[in-house]
C-alpha cells in the first residue's frame, strides 16, 4: 500500500498571506484584511484586553499612590526617629555631666575628709611627742636633782669613807675567752652577774700558731 503525502500549501491557515516572500525591509508589504468572523474574534479580544489593562492601570495608581502615602510617612516617621535620637543623646550628655560633677564632689569630699583625718592623726602624733619630750625633760632634770643629791655636800666625810669602803677594782684585762684577770693573772669571779654565754674547753685552750717569714707561701710547710 503506498502512501500519498500532500504538500500543504504554507498559507492554509493564514489565506491573506502571500506566497511569494517579502520583498525587503524598507517595503513592508499591507496587512491583508480580516474576515467577518476574525473581525469579530478580534473585537471581543481587543474589549477583553482593554479591561484587564484598565484594571491593572488601576491597582497601579492605587499602587504608586499608597506607596507615595507610605514613603511620605517613612519619611516623616525618620525625621520623627532621628529628633527623638537627638533628644535622647542630649539627655544622656546632660546625664552624663551631672553624674561627672556629682563625682569630682565626691572625690573632692573624699579627699578634704582624708586631710582632715590625717591632720588629726599628726596633731595627736604630735601632741603625743611633745608631751614625750615634756616627760624626757621632767625625767632629765628629776636625775640631775638626783644626781646632785647623791653625794651630801654637808658630810663629806662620811661620803668618803663610804666610798672608801665600796671596793671596784678597775686595775684588770680581759683574755680571749672574756674572763677579767688581774694584772698577776688571778681570775676575776663574780657571783652577781650570770654567765650568759658558755665557753667550750677547746676555746679557752690557747692557740699556739706557728708564723711564717715575710714573702712564704701559705702552701710551704
Amino acid at each position: 500500500m503506498t502512501t500519498i503525502r500532500l504538500k500543504l500549501p504554507s498559507n492554509l491557515y493564514r489565506p491573506w498571506k502571500p506566497l511569494y516572500r517579502q520583498r525587503s525591509k524598507k517595503q513592508k508589504d499591507p496587512p491583508a484584511p480580516y474576515t467577518p468572523l476574525e473581525q469579530q474574534i478580534y473585537d471581543n479580544a481587543k474589549v477583553k484586553f482593554d479591561e484587564r489593562v484598565n484594571i491593572l492601570k488601576a491597582i497601579f495608581t492605587k499602587e504608586t499612590q499608597s506607596l507615595s502615602t507610605k514613603s511620605r510617612f517613612a519619611q516623616l516617621q525618620l525625621k520623627a526617629e532621628e529628633q527623638e535620637f537627638r533628644q535622647l543623646i542630649s539627655m544622656v550628655n546632660q546625664e552624663n555631666e551631672r553624674l561627672l560633677a556629682v563625682r569630682r564632689e565626691d572625690e573632692r569630699v573624699a579627699l578634704e575628709e582624708e586631710e582632715r583625718i590625717r591632720s588629726q592623726v599628726l596633731n595627736v602624733l604630735s601632741e603625743k611627742e611633745f608631751r614625750e619630750h615634756l616627760n624626757v625633760e621632767e625625767e632629765v632634770k628629776q636625775m640631775k636633782n638626783e644626781s646632785r643629791s647623791w653625794i651630801n655636800p654637808n658630810d663629806l666625810s662620811r661620803e668618803i669613807e663610804r666610798m672608801l669602803n665600796e671596793k671596784h677594782d678597775y686595775n684588770f684585762s680581759i683574755d680571749l675567752a672574756g674572763k677579767k684577770r688581774t694584772q698577776s693573772g688571778k681570775e676575776i669571779v663574780e657571783d652577781n652577774k650570770s654567765k650568759l654565754v658558755s665557753i667550750s674547753s677547746f676555746e679557752s685552750e690557747p692557740k699556739n700558731v706557728a708564723r711564717k717569714p715575710p714573702g712564704a707561701s701559705k702552701y710551704e710547710e
